[in-house]
């Protein structure tokens, strides 16, 4: 059975005569390990990686002197193939002299890949949480030993491992405001386990003020009691500065659409007005004295008059863009109102087409008014535009409310209710293709 075990580890027992240099027992084939029997300590080194050979020969002489136990880890070639081989083993002596060596020797070359790969993935996990400055920690609530990864101490402004970490030593790490509120979270969550998020702030030695976004969970034992937490901390520094600083433009963009509503307003009210006044009454005297006065006044009057009409449009573009994009208020809004103020706004164009404006009283709605407004405005300006040569225009504004079956047919939701506002005209119209 012994056999059977060494066989399937992959473990021989050799005896070496030292008097003779050669093996002379083994309890399996050797060959796997780089040995045969009668070998002689020549034929050995011979497979031995060059690197390792004086490591091997100074190990078996140290051992014949007895000035330590015979142990060696050593590269070797063996069927074309790299292997490492460890031995270790025991001297006997006869008549005084050293006569013989019983040795173990074992291939554990798989074992120093696993190692490696270990290594490695722990190489990668450390560079996965120094990437995303996130490290990890344990605390034993019995014993107070906390654990810290390294990251973890870089994170605090420490060497990697140069300390052993208590649960003061942390608060001490915590910034005063918030350390109370970070010990009671702690203790809460001893008392109720579970999973905890959270926010706080830490001073490190050099006095750099970081913010951590931490988790952490408690771990119970057989009788229900907690005996552990783990968990993570990341600095998240930047990333909440970085909010911080998101926040304070948006404040200053608010304040400064707060300020163009203003510009807005004063534009409608204090500079449309005196425009809208200039170009009416500039246009009657025009009409009243165009055969009183000479072609040179009647062209300066024209250019007066169509300086304060580019102006004034002018004034509406950059209102109407400015409105569409800042302002999304909603509120209970007299629509009739909306369109009386639209129609007193273009006054002059309406006079100046003959046009007509018919329109049955507008019931109020929840609207946006500026959106609203804009919307009207288009409406009966294209209508203004687009009229027939020759022809006062005529444009008729009516509203009624869908019936359910509309509703459906559309494609709209029937728990809502719906308002339909119909513009007509006299004009040329449009062709089908255009018509959405």
């Amino acid at each position: 059975a012994l056999l059977e075990a060494q066989n399937l580890a992959n473990i021989g027992t050799f005896t070496w005569d030292i008097l003779e240099g050669k093996i002379t027992a083994h309890s399996k084939d050797l060959n796997s390990l780089g040995l045969q029997p009668g070998n002689s300590f020549a034929e050995i080194m011979a497979n031995v990686h060059p690197s390792d050979k004086m490591q091997v020969i100074q190990m078996f002489e140290k051992a014949i002197t007895g000035s330590r136990p015979y142990e060696c880890e050593y590269h070797c070639t063996i069927n074309n193939r790299e292997r490492i081989i460890w031995s270790k083993g025991k001297v006997k002596y006869k008549d005084g002299q050293p006569s013989q060596l019983n040795a173990t020797i074992m291939d554990v070359t798989d074992k120093h890949q696993m190692i490696t790969k270990l290594q490695r993935s722990e190489e990668l996990y450390k560079q996965a949480q120094a990437l995303n400055r996130i490290g990890n920690w344990s605390w034993n609530i019995h014993s107070d030993r906390v654990q810290w990864s390294d990251e973890l101490f870089n994170i605090y402004g420490l060497p990697a491992q140069s300390e052993q970490i208590t649960f003061e030593r942390y608060l001490s790490f915590v910034h005063p405001d918030d350390r109370e509120p970070r010990k009671s979270g702690i203790h809460e969550q001893i008392s109720n386990p579970g999973h905890r998020e959270y926010y706080f702030r830490i001073k490190t030695p050099d006095g750099a003020e970081k913010i951590l976004y931490g988790q952490s969970e408690v771990l119970i034992n057989e009788e229900g009691l907690a005996f552990k937490m783990i968990g993570t901390c990341q600095d998240v520094t930047a990333q909440k500065t970085l909010e911080k600083t998101l926040y304070d433009r948006t404040v200053q963009l608010q304040k400064s659409n707060a300020s163009l509503k203003v510009f807005a307003y004063i534009s409608s009210h204090d500079l449309k007005e005196p425009l809208r006044k200039i170009s009416l009454f500039g246009d009657r005297l025009r009409m009243l004295n165009e055969s009183k006065l000479d072609e040179q006044s009647n062209s300066i009057l024209k250019t007066i008059i169509q300086s304060s009409l580019r102006l004034q449009q002018m004034i509406d573009e950059i209102l109407s863009v400015s409105k569409i994009n800042t302002d999304e208020h909603f509120e209970q809004t007299s629509l009739t109102a909306i369109l009386e103020d639209v129609i007193a706004s273009i006054e002059h164009q309406v006079e100046e087409k003959a046009a007509t404006i018919n329109y049955d009283p507008l019931p109020e709605a929840f609207v946006n008014p500026i959106q609203v407004r804009q919307l009207f405005m288009n409406l009966i300006t294209n209508s203004l535009k687009f009229s027939r040569p020759n022809i006062p225009p005529v444009i008729n504004i009516t509203s009624d409310f869908p019936s359910v079956r509309e509703i459906t047919e559309a494609g709209l939701e029937n728990s809502k209710r719906y308002l339909r506002i119909r513009f007509s005209d006299n004009g040329i119209g449009f062709l089908n293709d255009y018509a959405e």
